[in-house]
């Protein structure tokens, strides 16, 4: 458990811990209950561990029989049916084992440690969680209510399992996922811009400022930028067996049940050779941010000690006040920094560490 304790703190340190929207705020010690549900789902994933490996290594036999051909020697009915069964099982099996597996082991660390991370606060208005999609899930799920409400929950540290949310225990089924941010640096000082911007913004710029990004923040944007220019494996894969599979549909005359895999598989590509690129240009312009090395913000009243500025931006249809009284942009990739003291949506997500 010390060394449980440790890691937390060294994490805390290195920034702020966000789930589903929320700040960390404390660790509790598990209840007898929250510790008796987490006991019922790690048993039921590590019996599911056990049942699928035993099948794998069944079907594994059996594959390896029909393939030396003495499980059947003759007869395409038999041959298909065995096919079936030990060649298409195997694989299912395999991921079953794998997924169930990584549930039961973190369970059984964190039944082990025996503390829960909580996480307390208000939502962000709408247009400002929707990069978070376990946010909209919660809501979907009647778990979580937007406006002043305070919400509140708990989950395991390592597995993610959600256990209490707003003041009732829930099944530890669903799993969430814990980001870390930089901490919003406290010894702000914003700066006027430059001649030539205000050029560019008009009027308005006389009220917007920006301050220096600080040391963690740029760390923050450089792990972004490492993480969408990562080696981009599944692309490579996937191109590897749609080149093979659409080579051999174009050379040949008639139409077999590979063509289908080939489609397929071309569709795969596609899709994620587009997230790849779409993440390529983000990490461009995040780079391009870290050079400027400045953040644009505005607030809309004041805060004690903060420098009060109005937003220079349009306000949203139907509306008269902005849904924030503060906030950070980055001025090259415009993307959202900060929002109340918040980080972005799309920051929680690229930084999620589980």
């Amino acid at each position: 458990m010390a060394t449980a304790r440790l890691a937390a703190h060294e994490v805390s340190e290195a920034g702020t811990r966000w789930c589903a929207g929320l700040p960390c705020v404390a660790e509790e010690r598990l209840t007898e209950l929250q510790r008796a549900a987490a006991e019922r789902v790690y048993g039921r994933a590590r019996n599911a561990t056990v049942a699928y490996v035993g099948i794998t290594l069944l079907s594994t036999l059996g594959l390896s029989l029909w393939a030396s051909g003495r499980l059947i020697e003759r007869g395409w009915l038999g041959l298909a049916i065995a096919f079936t069964v030990f060649a298409m099982l195997m694989p299912i099996c395999i991921v079953k084992a794998l997924d169930h597996g990584r549930t039961a082991l973190p369970l059984r660390r964190d039944l082990e440690d025996g503390f829960m991370w909580v996480f307390e606060g208000r939502l962000a208005q709408a247009r400002y969680e929707e990069e978070d999609p376990e946010v909209a899930q919660l809501l979907a799920a009647g778990l979580f209510v937007r406006g002043d409400l305070e919400q509140r929950i708990s989950i395991l540290p390592r597995s993610g399992r959600l256990l209490h949310v707003n003041g009732r225990n829930v099944p530890p089924d669903r799993r969430l996922h814990v980001a870390t941010t930089a901490a919003w640096p406290t010894d702000l000082y914003r700066y006027s811009l430059p001649p030539e911007v205000k050029e560019v913004f008009g009027s308005s710029a006389r009220e917007l400022k920006r301050r220096r990004i600080a040391e963690p923040e740029r760390a923050e944007l450089k792990r972004h930028v490492a993480r969408l220019t990562s080696v981009p494996w599944v692309l490579i894969a996937l191109t590897a067996l749609m080149s093979a599979l659409v080579s051999s549909w174009i050379v040949r005359d008639e139409t077999t049940p590979r063509d289908a895999f080939a489609a397929l598989a071309l569709v795969s590509w596609m899709y994620v050779a587009l997230r790849h690129l779409r993440g390529y240009i983000l990490a461009r312009r995040l780079e391009a941010d870290l050079d400027v090395g400045w953040l644009l913000s505005w607030q809309v009243s004041e805060i004690p000690g903060v420098e009060p500025s109005p937003p220079p931006l349009p306000e949203p249809p139907h509306s008269t006040v902005p849904p924030f009284q503060h906030a950070e942009v980055l001025p090259v990739s415009q993307r959202d920094w900060m929002i109340d003291g918040k980080p972005a949506a799309w920051r929680r997500v690229l930084s999620r560490s589980a």
